[in-house]
């Protein structure tokens, strides 16, 4: 009998290269107001999807959505503040007046002054809604993003 040899087999695997594009946008409307708007403005549907809770359960920020039947094309709007209130006794015993304790949570702290943002897979849909948001007088401003790596995983909502 000859001694049977091991075969060893190596899997490699590649991530899909897709590209995403960020814009953010300061506003102080409403997701559901921003996301209507957009909605009216472009051949899009975002539509309502459930809360994305960040990692740790720090925050809870609306999401919207929008995926081309068609094709590949997707379109995110977020939240990227997400206010928590809270009653602290302790701090309220020496005042007349109950306040509640409010701490701002960012989904993406390196971009604290964005109110939202729109994540997307096409770069010239993200363009279009740029310039049509920056003629919105509802909107501040909107303006590309390019957030770091780490932060990018965290914004996988599949």
């Amino acid at each position: 009998m000859l001694p049977m040899a091991n075969k060893i087999y190596k899997l490699k695997i590649e991530e899909s290269s897709s590209d995403e594009y960020f814009i953010a946008i300061h506003s102080t409307l409403e997701a559901y107001q921003l996301a209507y708007y957009v909605n009216k403005q472009n051949k899009i549907l975002l539509k309502r999807k459930k809360d994305f809770i960040s990692e740790n359960n720090r925050g809870s920020f609306s999401l919207f959505e929008w995926k081309d039947l068609y094709s590949e094309l997707k379109c995110h709007l977020i939240s990227n503040k997400f206010i928590h209130e809270s009653s602290n006794s302790e701090a309220n015993s020496n005042s007349l007046f109950e306040f509640p304790e409010r701490n701002e949570v960012y989904l993406i702290p390196e971009f604290k002054g964005a109110d939202f943002f729109i994540k997307s897979t096409h770069f010239e849909i993200l363009k279009t809604i740029k310039i049509q948001l920056n003629n919105f007088s509802m909107v501040v401003t909107a303006y590309n993003v390019y957030p770091n790596n780490k932060t990018r995983m965290n914004l996988i909502f599949d």
